[in-house]
């Protein structure tokens, strides 16, 4: 069908793309979501063959060798908290042990674990960035439920901080829509640059609430009594191609983000913040990029 068809025009474009361009900012921006911009191929270009993702994938490594000043990263968080379960699986020590051999790697992590003390420990100067959710604690009690409070979260910040060199991503996403949102969210900036600061802060990720149809079918179906879905005030637009998910309207979307780097911005760092999973317009609307 007609979006088979432009994922595979997708892919011709990224092979030119890689085959000529230099290390420009352009070109870094694709390199941060290969594998998305690949996982996504894979899910929906039906009329995509094998043969074509290896050929992109290989002309990926081939470029990232020759052109990227950029040290290759491993983002074993994506899907798990890891953190979570390391007890269990011992993972993130696999990864940790690895990068002992290869300090050119950069490994990133997710969690909402506040219990890091144990790799903090062993591996204090590893080269590791930790991306750390955060959400206002009126959301947490409502929406994520069963997981560790902003108390905890912020205290897993401040071990990082104390105990390791490692770089620092602070995530605010998902934004959700709650009455008094604004002033909810406002109010979790100021108490994050109050008591975590700026000491290792690398970036700042803000996003708002995004779902497949495929996920919001299931929350409908799953938890009917929730009220993350029906909020007449706040409703989620259907997806139009290429995009996938459902999300809150653009202007209300556009306005918090806004709002969130004037926040920052008062304490110097509006320049570290970007947008979670925001097409470009977006972003120049909000004023990230020209």
């Amino acid at each position: 069908d007609q979006y088979d068809l432009e994922s595979l025009n997708e892919v011709n474009e990224v092979n030119e793309f890689l085959d000529q361009s230099g290390d420009s900012d352009e070109l870094k921006s694709v390199k941060r979501n290969l594998g998305e911009i690949v996982k996504l191929l894979e899910e929906h270009g039906d009329d995509i063959s094998f043969a074509n993702i290896v050929t992109l994938r290989g002309k990926m490594i081939d470029c990232y060798d020759t052109k990227s000043k950029t040290p290759p990263s491993l983002l074993p968080t994506e899907y798990t908290d890891s953190f979570a379960i390391d007890h269990i699986d011992d993972n993130l020590l696999t990864f940790f042990k690895l990068m002992e051999n290869h300090p050119e790697f950069e490994i990133q992590l997710a969690t909402k674990f506040p219990h890091i003390d144990q790799l903090a420990e062993i591996f204090p100067d590893a080269n590791v960035r930790i991306s750390v959710n955060f959400n206002p604690q009126t959301v947490i009690d409502r929406y994520e439920r069963k997981t560790y409070s902003l108390e905890e979260r912020i205290q897993a910040v401040k071990t990082i901080q104390d105990k390791t060199n490692y770089r620092l991503r602070l995530s605010i996403e998902p934004i959700i829509l709650i009455d008094d949102y604004e002033q909810e969210y406002l109010d979790l900036v100021h108490k994050l640059m109050k008591e975590i600061g700026t000491d290792q802060v690398d970036s700042i990720c803000i996003g708002s609430m995004r779902m497949a149809t495929q996920l919001k079918s299931k929350i409908a179906k799953n938890y009917p009594n929730s009220d993350l879905l029906d909020d007449d005030n706040y409703t989620m637009v259907k997806p139009v191609r290429p995009d996938t998910k459902w999300r809150y309207e653009q202007d209300k979307r556009v306005d918090i983000y806004k709002k969130v780097i004037t926040a920052f911005s008062e304490y110097s760092m509006d320049d570290k913040v970007e947008l979670g999973a925001e097409p470009a317009y977006i972003w120049k609307e909000v004023g990230l990029i020209n």
